[in-house]
């Protein structure tokens, strides 16, 4: 299975980047093992980038919320930025945009940590 989402460290945060579109609950898997190696060993805030996620299904949802409970749990944070208008939309609908802390652009995600 090819390997669609990436995560960077920066400084102070990483980044979870997803790309193209999240339809099945194989990336689910990868993704929590890698963000729970990073929880244990303290590193607690994060952003999710959806500048390159095309696509989202009700798997993929499901996948956003596992990650904002596993992070939120250990007494981090997580911040959503960049989805395209879709995506926002799905958030607004489903009532999303009141649980995750959603801005629009990666500036706006990383000043979040530096408050």
């Amino acid at each position: 299975m090819e390997k669609n989402f990436e995560i960077i460290q920066k400084d102070g945060f990483h980044e979870i980047t997803i790309l193209g579109k999240l339809l099945q609950e194989g990336i689910a898997d990868e993704l929590l093992v890698a963000l729970e190696k990073n929880l244990e060993k303290g590193e607690l805030n994060y952003l999710l980038n959806l500048s390159e996620l095309s696509y989202v299904n009700s798997s993929g949802i499901a996948l956003f919320i596992r990650i904002l409970t596993k992070i939120r749990t250990k007494g981090g944070e997580l911040v959503v930025h960049n989805p395209n208008s879709i995506i926002q939309k799905l958030f607004t609908i489903t009532k999303l945009d009141q649980v995750f802390q959603l801005v629009g652009s990666s500036q706006e995600a990383t000043d979040f940590y530096k408050k």
